[in-house]
């Protein structure tokens, strides 16, 4: 059940991308794939208590919603604009600290290679920002072209492996998927994940 509280972000972020000439529905649907596999996951993710889990599903329908504003600045580095945006936009100012910080970072990650180097300096070792950011990636690439025309059929874990079946899954989004978007999945979930169509 969505709080007051989060219904306010959420028209927040609608009308910052309103107000920036963004369109909502790449960033709509990539959060309703999140919120998708996220359902999915919920009864394999650590054990974290009700409201904790909350916190977490909300930055990341959060970072969903606003992960390409900062193609409003320019299209190439535009995730390093968007975590700008959301860090010092004055839409989201009764956001607390640290909620603004994780849902810049998570938006932020949506963007390239899950390289090392950054991922311990990015994510602090937190595993549940991680986890957020690995979902993000795959939510975003499912919908690579905006067009919304990608259906997640089911996703499930089967005890080896998290299994998202998809309709219609052209070779060359497959491709994308488990080359460029699933690397993050890999180090932040102990089980593969395996793209059916």
């Amino acid at each position: 059940m969505i709080t007051m509280d989060q219904k306010r972000d959420v028209e927040q972020a609608t009308r910052l991308l309103r107000r920036m000439s963004q369109s909502v529905t790449h960033p709509e649907q990539v959060a309703v794939y999140c919120s998708t596999i996220v359902q999915s996951l919920s009864k394999e993710w650590l054990a974290i208590n009700e409201p904790t889990r909350k916190l977490l599903f909300h930055q990341l329908h959060m970072a969903a919603l606003l992960h390409d504003i900062g193609h409003a600045i320019a299209n190439r580095g535009h995730h390093k604009h968007t975590r700008y945006l959301i860090m010092h936009s004055d839409v989201f100012e009764g956001w607390d600290d640290p909620f603004r910080r994780d849902v810049a970072v998570i938006a932020f990650s949506h963007r390239k290679k899950a390289d090392k180097s950054w991922l311990t300096r990015r994510f602090s070792g937190d595993l549940n920002l991680m986890k957020l950011a690995a979902i993000l990636r795959i939510a975003d690439g499912l919908d690579r072209n905006h067009r919304g025309h990608v259906q997640i059929r089911d996703s499930f874990y089967d005890g080896n492996s998290f299994v998202i079946q998809v309709s219609p899954l052209g070779p060359e989004c497959k491709q994308h998927l488990i080359t460029k978007k699933a690397d993050l999945w890999r180090e932040a979930f102990p089980y593969s994940l395996v793209l059916k169509a």
